[in-house]
């Protein structure tokens, strides 16, 4: 006799139909949660259910491949192992899903091997019995952090350019109209030196000098024209070697008496194709800018120069719009001992016209990046280590 006979001929036919409809209720139960288990298994989307304490009951795959652990070991972990939201935080986060509160929220969680990996997760609260549990869906967000990093890069670089364009209007309007009048300047000055007697005199002494100053002038307006984009800089073959040497003389002069510039250089410098007289200026602007700095205090101001190798990456902090390509290049750096600047120092350090010194005196350090070669002088201080005054 079978076991339906047997139930059939104790509990009589209707209590045997009733339970017969129970048992295929729950077979059904059976495939639809096995159905169920298996689609949230192997979702694509992060799942998770957690205690209010921030232990995790349940972790999908995806939310352990998210971050390189197994499903057993990120439940070991619980939220306290991968989010900063772990703890009273998180207790705090689950008295407000109490409150009705559903909030989405982005968020970083640390994965096996230490790296940041920005999520954006969507929590709310279960409730099974006597028990509450937090279900939380999530995804990672990296691709998106990389775009919107890549679009605010695009608008710095495009409000830069915005105020280069400015200055650059400026400084060609200017530039155009003071070279005409230094040409005529040293027009008549050098006619005024053909007509003078022959013979040394303190005149001819002083015109000489009025005349070396034109020309140092002259200089400055090429610059600035080419800056505006009107003129183009002559490139010459520089020896930076001969140059540094030249140049720190010269510079040591220009500073107090409590400052110490060094001057730290590779053996065997190669020879660049620059415009002198811009390098020269640059150097002397940062210099210049280093000692106005460290005011009174007594210390060092270092220029040093070598050969680096850039990739792609690298050039990106480069604060011209103008990137070369990846190589090897020669860098000059200069660094100073004084208290540094803070990151909003840092931000706006090469907008047009600022500048910290009292008085609003200088044009900043936009002027530096006139020529595209300038990318490559790299300007390095305490601030650039650590980016805080002191």
């Amino acid at each position: 006799m079978s076991v339906t006979h047997i139930l059939l001929y104790i509990l009589g036919w209707s209590a045997a139909a009733v339970l017969a409809f129970v048992l295929y209720r729950q077979r059904r139960l059976e495939v639809r949660l096995r159905r169920f288990e298996a689609m949230v298994e192997n979702a694509g989307t992060e799942c998770y259910l957690a205690n209010p304490d921030g232990s995790l009951a349940y972790a999908n795959r995806a939310a352990a491949a998210s971050l390189g652990y197994t499903v057993p070991e990120l439940l070991a972990l619980g939220v306290s192992g991968i989010d900063p939201l772990g703890g009273s935080r998180f207790r705090e986060h689950v008295d407000g899903l109490r409150q009705g509160d559903v909030p989405a929220f982005e968020t970083v969680h640390t994965a096996k091997d230490g790296r940041p990996v920005p999520k954006e997760l969507k929590t709310v609260l279960l409730r099974h019995g006597k028990r509450d549990y937090v279900c939380c869906f999530g995804c990672a967000i990296t691709e998106r952090k990389r775009a919107e990093a890549d679009r605010l890069e695009l608008e710095r670089q495009v409000r830069q350019t915005e105020r280069l364009e400015c200055l650059a209007a400026l400084a060609g309007g200017v530039a155009h109209d003071f070279s005409n009048a230094l040409t005529a300047i040293l027009g008549n000055l050098e006619m005024a030196t053909e007509e003078m007697p022959a013979g040394e005199s303190s005149a001819r002494v002083s015109i000489h000098e009025a005349i070396a100053a034109g020309h140092q002038a002259v200089s400055l307006m090429r610059q600035m024209l080419a800056f505006s984009g009107r003129g183009r800089m002559p490139l010459s073959p520089v020896d930076l070697s001969a140059f540094l040497d030249t140049a720190v003389i010269r510079l040591r002069e220009l500073l107090p008496a409590h400052l110490t510039l060094r001057l730290q250089k590779e053996p065997e410098l190669p020879a660049v194709m620059a415009d002198a007289a811009h390098l020269q200026q640059a150097l002397t602007n940062l210099v210049s800018n280093a000692s106005d700095a460290m005011g009174a205090t007594p210390g060092v101001i270092s220029v040093s120069a070598g050969t680096q190798t850039f990739d792609a990456v690298a050039l990106q902090r480069c604060p011209s719009n103008h990137r070369p390509g990846p190589g090897r290049f020669v860098v000059i750096e200069v660094a100073d001992t004084g208290p540094g600047m803070d990151a909003a120092t840092l931000e706006r350090l090469f907008h047009p016209f600022f500048t910290t010194k009292r008085g609003s005196r200088g044009l900043g350090l936009a002027m530096v990046l006139a020529s595209p070669k300038a990318c490559m002088v790299r300007f390095s201080s305490t601030a650039e280590r650590e980016q805080a005054p002191g």
